[in-house]
């Protein structure tokens, strides 16, 4: 099993969860499934096969709402979900999920390429940007971390997406779909304890036009709190 350990991983996967891609790259599949006694392992079956999952969006286990990280872990390689608490016989579980065609993603932990064409922008970056750490008593205890994360949204011209009946394109849509990161962490944070939890924000503006890459660029700065962050 590949189950996400890094915290650049984990918050991409909460990103894709939560925020909407303007150019629809994904697709919205659900999978049910009947319980045998004590099941933890359920993989996921995309209708088109060779598709990705990209990210877990909500987990019922007879009808009950599963906690992401606090009831289950999530190891997208095999596309595959795991109970921490087996399920009982005939438990009707569900899972709801995003996947797409190999390329057809748009948030990753690293830079994108500049020399991408314009269709495949808007794209959002996440960086680890310093880890520190204090380990909490003698040499077996606990190490209690804080993550400062970089994400930046990056636009080319050339496209443009309606929201509530405005147009934006270029900087603009730069900066709202950095407004709407900003807004998952804050409404969201939940979804990521207790691998990271106390979002606290530290930096947050428009940077300069690029002309090399011919990118509009919105960066984020915050930093995340964890336990023995990263195994």
């Amino acid at each position: 099993m590949v189950i996400l350990t890094r915290p650049d991983e984990i918050v991409v996967e909460f990103l894709k969860a939560r925020l909407t891609d303007p150019r629809g790259r994904y697709t919205s599949s659900t999978d049910n499934f009947v319980a045998t006694a004590g099941q933890t392992v359920f993989t996921l079956t995309p209708a088109t096969v060779t598709n990705l999952v990209r990210a877990i969006r909500t987990v019922t286990v007879d009808g009950t709402a599963q906690s992401k990280w606090q009831d289950y872990t999530i190891d997208l390689k095999n596309k595959q979900v795991t109970l921490l608490t087996g399920a009982t016989l005939s438990d009707a579980v569900v899972v709801t999920y995003y996947d797409s065609a190999s390329g057809g993603d748009w948030i990753y932990p690293d830079m994108p390429i500049a020399t991408m064409g314009k269709t495949k922008f808007p794209r959002v970056s996440v960086e680890i940007v310093n880890k520190m750490g204090a380990r909490n008593g003698s040499y077996q205890s606990d190490i209690s971390n804080l993550v400062h994360f970089q994400i930046d949204v990056w636009t080319k011209e050339g496209y443009s997406k309606t929201y509530d009946g405005k147009n934006y394109t270029e900087q603009d849509l730069a900066e709202y779909l950095a407004h709407q990161t900003e807004s998952a962490f804050i409404d969201y944070i939940d979804d990521l304890y207790p691998k990271l939890y106390d979002y606290d924000e530290a930096a947050f503006n428009n940077m300069s036009f690029d002309e090399a890459s011919q990118t509009f660029r919105h960066k984020q700065e915050f930093i995340l709190s964890g336990v023995n962050v990263g195994h």
